[in-house]
């Protein structure tokens, strides 16, 4: 009995030294964790500084895209203003001007020999200056005349008078000044300023040359080509960005900040019962939207040979319907206008997209889905800031944005089986309680068998848990058409789930939100195919309108 007694105490003595040892091991671990934790945290923020510097070298890029532009841009002006001395100097500056500094009396505008060399006495090289005279004119000899950039005007006369040499001289120098002033005929002198022509200011060549219409608003109508203009922003030459500026990246979704989009409140959105389809597009009317994506079709094919047929825009808005960027709201104007100075700023190669654009696009475009702009309106505003058709921008920026997008709906669709599962377990159990009183009340009155189980759902719906499953089935459908969407746009097959596995994929999700035997997948169907069915009928809500 004592050795059974001491066996049991060494067996003490070894648990308790394993638990000391287990404890250590555990206190190490936390340890571990803790530095792990430390080391994660560290990780964060420097992956948060790279992406600061990255942003801010993008940003520094574009602003020496912009300085770069004004250089080319000042180096333009000045090669203008060079051009036009040269055009003063062609139309007779390049005449030498006499060294004595003799006076012109009369307006006349004469010469005087400085030198004749002789040469066999036929054909004399003569050097002549600009002087006043007041000499008749008489008919000019036949001379053949050449410039010289550095020495100066010189000519070749043949003379058979030599007591005349002089007299012809200066007659000859008359009517070339005057035909420097008002002789049009040649190509050459066509375009030439005359000797009095006063030279053109500088900052009249600056502000001929860097002058930018005011900003104005823009029609849709008529913009829809190639070339689209641009909405009254800052010209190349003058669209600068701060160095120390950066485009942040769009804020985390707040949800109940808007009442409509990715940004309602998750709690109280009853609004969406009166809609058919979770995206709904305010600015365009629903027969514009039988030729939607459809920009490239001409007429009906009635037209006979050699008439013009009318081309049909699908992206258009009446004439009486403007878009400013003053339309937009201040969140988005703020990265409209930088998105406006760099484009101004970027390089375009064969109308292809810089790079620089698109982290700019995409983050322009993130913000407008969270303000629930990300509309016809944001595509057509954005098809003048970009020299592109609305066409490409709408390609362009739906295939940018795509991931984002569906990352922003699936998101809110967590956040509202969230929401779903907090109200449930909220108002349980009294809706089970509600439930068994209703039950015993209904056994004794049709005396029925107590262990009998009643078939029926035990859960009954209020308003909010409507318009939470109502937006849960809407926005499933919705993720369908943006990858159908996508697999269009990349002129591919789509080869994912079907909208109805989708959909009842997502009612399996909500089932499981409800406890045990208090909801069935048939009882959501049939409910939803009732919202429905109800919008239908009374038409609170058209066809689907879509961007």
């Amino acid at each position: 009995m004592l050795h059974r007694w001491q066996e049991l105490a060494d067996e003490k003595s070894r648990l308790e030294e394993e638990a000391l040892e287990l404890r250590d091991q555990l206190e190490k671990s936390q340890l571990e964790c803790a530095a792990r934790e430390e080391e994660k945290l560290a990780m964060a923020a420097k992956m948060k500084e790279l992406s600061d510097s990255y942003l801010a070298k993008i940003d520094y890029t574009l602003h020496l895209s912009a300085k770069l532009k004004k250089t080319k841009d000042e180096r333009d002006l000045l090669r203008r203003e060079r051009d036009a001395f040269r055009i003063e100097l062609d139309g007779g500056m390049a005449l030498a001007i006499d060294p004595r500094g003799s006076s012109t009396e009369g307006g006349a505008i004469g010469v005087s020999p400085a030198s004749i060399n002789h040469d066999d006495g036929d054909n004399e090289e003569v050097e002549v200056a600009m002087t006043s005279v007041t000499k008749p004119q008489t008919s000019a000899p036949q001379t053949s005349f050449t410039e010289d950039d550095t020495n100066g005007p010189s000519f070749s006369s043949s003379y058979h008078n030599d007591n005349d040499k002089e007299a012809d001289i200066v007659t000859f120098m008359q009517a070339r000044a005057r035909n420097s002033i008002t002789d049009d005929r040649s190509p050459e002198t066509s375009g030439r300023s005359s000797i009095n022509t006063n030279p053109i200011p500088i900052h009249n060549l600056i502000k001929n040359t860097l002058r930018v219409p005011p900003t104005m608003p823009f029609k849709l109508k008529g913009q829809c080509g190639d070339e689209a203009q641009n909405d009254g922003s800052d010209g190349p030459g003058d669209a600068q960005l701060r160095p120390n500026s950066s485009i942040t990246n769009p804020s985390a979704v707040q949800y109940g900040s808007m009442t409509t989009g990715v940004s309602a409140p998750l709690k109280g959105n009853t609004g969406i019962l009166k809609k058919l389809q979770w995206y709904q597009d305010s600015s365009k009317k629903e027969d514009e939207y039988e030729e939607e994506m459809d920009s490239d079709r001409y007429g009906d094919g009635q037209e006979s040979s050699g008439m013009k047929r009318k081309r049909h825009n699908s992206w258009m808005i009446e004439k009486k319907d403007f878009i400013h960027i003053t339309s937009f709201s201040p969140q988005l104007q703020d990265l409209l206008r930088r998105l406006q100075e760099a484009a101004a700023s970027a390089i375009w190669v064969d109308r292809k997209l810089p790079g620089t654009l698109k982290s700019v696009i995409l983050q322009v475009a993130i913000r407008a889905i969270i303000l629930d702009e990300y509309d016809n309106r944001f595509f057509s505003f954005i098809s003048t800031v970009l020299p592109l058709n609305i066409r490409k921008v709408f390609k362009l920026v739906k295939r940018l944005v795509f991931q984002n997008h569906l990352e922003l709906l699936t998101d809110r669709q967590e956040a509202l089986l969230n929401e779903l599962q907090r109200q449930i377990d909220e108002a349980f159990p009294k809706v089970k309680k509600r439930w068994e009183e209703k039950r015993e009340e209904y056994l004794q009155s049709s005396q029925l068998d107590p262990q009998q189980e009643i078939s029926g759902n035990r859960y009954t719906w209020n308003q909010d848990l409507k318009a939470i499953i109502w937006e849960l089935i809407l926005l499933s459908h919705e993720c369908y058409r943006l990858r159908k969407e996508k697999a269009e746009l990349e002129g591919v097959s789509y080869k994912g789930p079907s909208e109805r596995n989708i959909r009842s994929q997502m009612q399996d999700k909500i089932v499981s939100r409800f406890p045990a035997g208090s909801m069935s997948k048939k009882a959501i169907s049939k409910a939803v195919s009732r919202i429905k069915r109800g919008l239908e009928e009374n038409g609170d809500q058209s066809k689907s309108l879509r961007p």
